[in-house]
């Protein structure tokens, strides 16, 4: 089968290619859109565990939208493996650089708050990023306390999504699920976190990180 293409059509065509010449001669750089949370399924508080704190992962999303590796960026030994668990069950829309997935890599922290465990900072450890997009996501430098105010509630979670600036500032909080009253005090926490905005292609860039806040009023049993 041939394909035979009219004048107007090889014109076209002919233009199009010079565009993409003269985009890349006068240095603009493809379009990249980051890794989207399709579906993010709520994270349980170990039963067990003695501890509170934030947890940092960097997720690698494949361009297929499967998560790929998951890295513990700043870790909490009790605490971690359940984040780890649950973000394996979240679903994603891969990046995209000028529309074709690509992988890239999403941060998500999970911050597990409970009056009845001992806050416990998280350990960080360096993480190496895949630089096939050229990008390299915000990055945490300090987290703010969170006071678990509501009352009547024995366990539940908010799950934010957060824009933060080319300046490294959080400036648009979207709401992916929780209870209005706890989605209040995970934003208010939220604002006074401090980040080190994203890198795409050597410079800062605008992008999304996914925020998990686990609170819990349940009892544990302690050993003596």
């Amino acid at each position: 089968m041939s394909l035979k293409l009219t004048s107007t059509q090889a014109v076209l065509l002919l233009l199009a290619g010079l565009m993409s010449v003269a985009e890349v001669q006068a240095g603009h750089e493809p379009h990249f859109t980051p890794v989207q949370v399709v579906r993010a399924q709520i994270t349980g508080y170990p039963p067990f565990s003695t501890a509170s704190g934030t947890v940092v992962l960097c997720v690698t999303v494949e361009a297929s939208g499967k998560p790929g590796g998951i890295d513990v960026v700043a870790g909490i030994p009790q605490l971690s493996a359940e984040a780890q668990r649950s973000v394996r069950q979240w679903q994603f829309e891969p990046a995209r650089i000028a529309g074709r997935a690509v992988a890239a890599p999403l941060i998500a922290t999970f911050t597990f708050i409970s009056p009845n465990r001992d806050l416990v900072e998280a350990q960080r450890r360096p993480v190496v990023y895949k630089q096939s997009s050229g990008y390299i996501p915000v990055r945490i430098l300090s987290v703010a306390p969170i006071e678990y105010r509501t009352p009547a509630v024995a366990f539940s979670a908010s799950i934010l999504k957060v824009t933060v600036n080319a300046r490294g500032a959080p400036e648009e909080v979207e709401v992916i699920d929780g209870l209005p009253s706890l989605n209040r005090e995970a934003e208010q926490s939220l604002s006074h976190w401090r980040f080190a905005p994203a890198i795409l292609n050597g410079l800062p860039a605008s992008t999304t990180l996914i925020a998990s806040f686990i609170f819990s009023d349940a009892p544990i049993e302690r050993c003596p």
